[in-house]
């Protein structure tokens, strides 16, 4: 398919969507690395819960890290 056949506003759409999701999975997964490296060896696999799940209690919210919640 190319441009053309679709027109250009409908391929810069795709194509603009796509980089965002990437964009959005990078800062993802930087955020989670970052969480697990500043956290204490013990407490990496409860950090690692809290940021998949996305629970965010008042500690997570005022400091801005995930911990043991």
């Amino acid at each position: 398919m190319t441009i053309t056949a679709v027109g250009p506003e409908v391929a810069w759409s795709v194509l603009g969507g796509g980089i965002l999701a990437l964009a959005r999975t990078i800062v993802w997964l930087i955020g989670l690395t970052l969480a697990i490296r500043g956290s204490r060896t013990a407490d990496r696999p409860a950090v690692l819960r809290a940021y998949l799940s996305r629970r965010r209690c008042g500690e997570c919210r005022r400091t801005g890290r995930p911990h043991r919640c």
